[in-house]
């Protein structure tokens, strides 16, 4: 003979059911939607400046070179222009009016990039990186290895 007690459903039962359930659904939904949306892929172009740097390094980088995440070597775009600028020293007198001085030997370097990638509501997604101005990154290229941070962005048409 059986001697175990019935199981009853109770009102708790059916709650954490449908709790979970629901938490289930949800999940799946936005994994889903996260796969199949094509219409958030844009290709983006984005300038990254590299200051100061010596002037040495600002002949290191050219035109289709990849540039990649240093922490997980994901391609982040392809380099489409590169310049570079006198770097200067800011500061200020002893009065306190504002100096701006030549720092002999450095330049600022900018890296024009394109990518694809995803528009989020963080920025854009390129890899596994997201982009957005003010952004800060470890790069890599062939010959150039740099903190860079993002100082322009926008969807460019295919």
């Amino acid at each position: 003979m059986n001697n175990k007690p019935k199981r009853k459903i109770n009102l708790i039962d059916v709650i954490i059911f449908i709790s979970l359930t629901v938490a289930l659904g949800a999940a799946l939904f936005g994994l889903l939607k996260g796969i199949g949306s094509a219409a958030n892929k844009v290709t983006v172009e984005y300038v990254l400046e590299i200051s100061p740097i010596d002037s040495a390094f600002t002949s290191k980088v050219a035109e289709g070179n990849g540039i990649y995440d240093h922490a997980s070597s994901q391609k982040l775009g392809t380099v489409s222009a590169v310049s570079a600028s006198q770097a200067y020293h800011q500061s200020t007198d002893p009065q306190g009016s504002p100096v701006s001085s030549v720092m002999e030997g450095s330049s600022i370097l900018y890296i024009t990039a394109t990518a694809d990638a995803q528009k989020t509501s963080a920025g854009y997604l390129v890899g596994n990186c997201v982009l957005g101005i003010g952004k800060e990154i470890e790069i890599r290229l062939p010959d150039l290895y740099a903190n860079a941070r993002c100082i322009s962005i926008k969807a460019v048409e295919n």
